[in-house]
C-alpha cells in the first residue's frame, strides 16, 4: 500500500521526542502516541477505531496515575 503521508512514521518519532522535552521543562505529563499505537492502516498516519481506543485508554491511564489519591 502506498501512505498518503510518504515518511509521516518517522517525522511522527522525531516530533514524540521534541513533545517529550518540551513536556518536561513545563513540568506537564507527556505520553507519545506512537509508544502506544502502529501507524495508520490507511495513510501510514491517523489511527483507525480500533488505534483510537487505544489511544484513549493509555491517555486515561495517564489521568488515572496523575489524580491524586
Amino acid at each position: 500500500m502506498e501512505l498518503f503521508f510518504q515518511g509521516g512514521e518517522a517525522t511522527g518519532r522525531g516530533l514524540g521526542a521534541a513533545y517529550a522535552t518540551v513536556a518536561q521543562a513545563c513540568s506537564a505529563r507527556f505520553l507519545d502516541a506512537a509508544s502506544v499505537l502502529p501507524p495508520g492502516p490507511v495513510d501510514g498516519v491517523h489511527p483507525d477505531a480500533n488505534g483510537q481506543r487505544q489511544l484513549g485508554e493509555a491517555i486515561a491511564k495517564v489521568i488515572a496515575e496523575a489524580a491524586p489519591r
